[in-house]
């Protein structure tokens, strides 16, 4: 990640400060502020940093425990200003020095507390504007330093998953294996590939397991004759890549095979469907289809896919709700599954990049049916 690049940024966000003729946004969301800066402590949920940008210039407040990382990004030439408040508690309020506290400032009304907010506004007196997903809005289309992040994230996360299939065609007893176990192994795999570590909690689910679509992994040992289903993604400069394929221990049945076969149709059908001017909603509604004409659109329990970026869940949303308009630059995750109470689940899930034409899948791994035996 370059200076320039996060100059860009910035020029944009100023550009939506003109639009909404304002002075100022605050931007307390710790992926928003890494995005524009490169600044991000080491807990995703305190608060550990604050990011002014007015029309000229940006600073970044941070407590004194963060002065020599800051001061390590050479923020200044990316045109951020370094602020250290030796009091934490006043990170938020240290910004109305920097502004004219007769102008409303925006804020980031998804991130930012009811207390916050009103702390803000009683000892500033300055008025605080909500708004909702300015910065995120940016975050929908990539550049080309993001995509490089993510190809090496899924690149990793590939290799792993690959390793893992691996381990399980050679190991002596397979029972002698639990879920968790997996999520060890990939775990080191990761740190050996040198990845940032796992960009989400990952789900390796065992036979009735898989069929809870966010099942939380644990001690089942493994069992032939059962899925495995195996959701994870591995992080690279901060990017997360999203990779979900549900393998079997032994010879699968006729009846998971037709499903198997029904999910990896609705998974490719809606990758070749993927491209600049359609619509998510649509695009969600052909997997529903799919499944639909087999009576099995009851057993689809989520939407299609979302985007993926810095967080492994971001706009757009592939679903039935919020409708977006796909665009060159976006990365979003085809994932249809299909879940059967105390029996299995099958999920099939990939990667692609939005390109003028079409779109280009990151994820390469191969969807056929892998069966350990």
């Amino acid at each position: 990640m370059t200076d320039t690049m996060y100059q860009n940024r910035i020029k944009k966000l100023r550009e939506i400060l003109d639009e909404k003729n304002t002075q100022a946004i605050l931007v307390t969301n710790a992926t928003n502020i890494f995005y524009l800066t490169g600044f991000i402590g080491i807990s995703p949920t305190d608060r550990e940093s604050a990011l002014l940008v007015t029309n000229e210039i940006a600073y970044l407040f941070v407590p004194k425990m963060y002065e020599q990382k800051a001061r390590n990004l050479a923020l200044e030439t990316s045109g951020v200003k370094r602020i250290v408040d030796h009091e934490r508690h006043s990170l938020l309020t240290h910004f109305c020095e920097f502004v004219d506290n007769a102008k409303p400032v925006l804020c980031e009304a998804l991130d930012l507390t009811i207390s916050e907010y009103k702390n803000i506004e009683e000892k500033t007196k300055i008025t605080l504007l909500p708004e909702s997903g300015a910065i995120e809005r940016l975050r929908l289309t990539k550049d080309a330093d993001e995509i490089e992040a993510l190809a090496q994230a899924v690149t990793i996360t590939e290799r792993i998953f690959e390793d893992v299939v691996e381990v399980l065609r050679r190991v002596d007893d397979i029972s002698e294996l639990s879920e968790l176990d997996i999520v060890d192994s990939m775990r080191a795999l990761g740190r050996h590939y040198g990845a940032d570590g796992f960009g989400f909690d990952p789900i390796v689910a065992l036979g009735a397991n898989a069929a809870e679509p966010h099942y939380v992994s644990g001690n089942a040992q493994l069992k032939t004759k059962n899925c495995l289903l195996l959701d994870f993604g591995f992080a690279y400069n901060g990017y997360s890549a999203d990779l979900t394929r549900t393998i079997f221990l032994g010879r699968a049945d006729d009846e998971f095979k037709r499903v198997y076969e029904l999910v990896q149709r609705a998974n490719e059908q809606c990758i070749a469907a993927a491209m600049p001017g359609v619509s998510t909603k649509d695009l969600h509604r052909l997997s529903v289809d799919i499944f639909s004409k087999e009576g099995l659109s009851k057993h689809y329990l989520h939407s299609l896919g979302h985007g993926l970026g810095l967080n492994v869940h971001e706009t757009p949303s592939v679903g039935p709700g919020q409708d977006s308009i796909l665009e060159s630059g976006m990365v979003i995750t085809i994932e249809p599954g299909l879940y059967f109470a105390k029996k299995f689940g099958v999920r099939i899930e990939d990667d692609i990049l939005i390109t003028d034409t079409g779109n280009t899948p990151l994820t390469r791994s191969n969807r056929n049916l892998v069966e350990i035996v």
